[in-house]
């Protein structure tokens, strides 16, 4: 018989040396099986009740302060997975419908601010030169936000403009394929601006000791050295300038 004196817990009570759980499921009374200890009638009580709790001396010892049911964080993690996948559904649907739609938003972005479209390809031909991937932000690549890029770019050319320059890797990505890292190469200080016919002129050269000196040195492929680079180009009046 359960009575107040022998209640050493909510719902457990202490009877001839064994730990009994009284619960109630689906409006009947269930009786566990004699525990020896109460950490056991005490985990025997939450699991019949729907929850799971760690022990007293797990608790104290990991300081937790007790987690969901494993099956409501599982339903949880599979409702964000089916959103997730009816969302993208979605969106696959309506740019099969209006292809016209993608488009139109990728180009009034560019045509907004053209910077950050260039700076995505830029880094995924370096990334991509030896069959490799795009797996990183763009800013994570090049070490900068694209507001401190676009500062440094000013501060290389005054008249620099996004729709009128082009964004050149100072050493080509070339180098980096063969004599190191690739990711070096997007570092922000390998990144100065060129009209396009300087840039077309300039394509894979090494860059002269001018353009060379803006890179920082810890991001210069490996075995270049500055005796190794032009002065100037042929037909450029300076050594920055066509």
């Amino acid at each position: 018989m359960t009575t107040k004196e022998n209640k050493v817990a909510p719902c457990i009570y202490r009877i001839c040396n064994k730990f009994l759980v009284y619960a109630k499921k689906d409006g009947k009374t269930v009786v566990s099986p004699g525990f020896d200890l109460l950490v056991d009638a005490q985990e025997w009580h939450a699991m019949h009740k729907g929850k799971r709790v760690q022990s007293a001396i797990d608790k104290k010892s990991a300081g937790a302060t007790g987690y969901k049911c494993i099956n409501i964080a599982v339903k949880q993690a599979l409702r964000r997975v089916v959103n997730l996948a009816q969302e993208r559904a979605h969106k696959r649907e309506t740019h099969a419908k209006c292809p016209e739609l993608r488009c139109d938003r990728a180009n009034a972005a560019y045509e907004t601010d053209p910077l950050p479209a260039k700076m995505r390809a830029a880094v995924r031909k370096a990334l991509t030169a030896k069959g490799g991937r795009k797996c990183t932000k763009t800013e994570e690549s090049i070490m900068c936000s694209v507001k401190e890029l676009r500062a440094h770019l000013l501060s290389q050319d005054a008249s620099y403009s996004d729709n009128t320059h082009d964004v050149d890797h100072i050493f080509p990505i070339k180098l980096y394929v063969t004599n190191g890292d690739l990711k070096n190469a997007n570092h922000y200080t390998n990144f100065q601006p060129l009209t396009c016919f300087e840039n077309g002129s300039k394509k894979n050269k090494l860059p002269t000791k001018a353009m060379a000196a803006k890179v920082d040195p810890r991001f210069w492929p490996n075995g270049v050295t500055m005796d190794m680079l032009p002065d100037i180009y042929p037909g450029w009046r300076t050594p920055l300038r066509m």
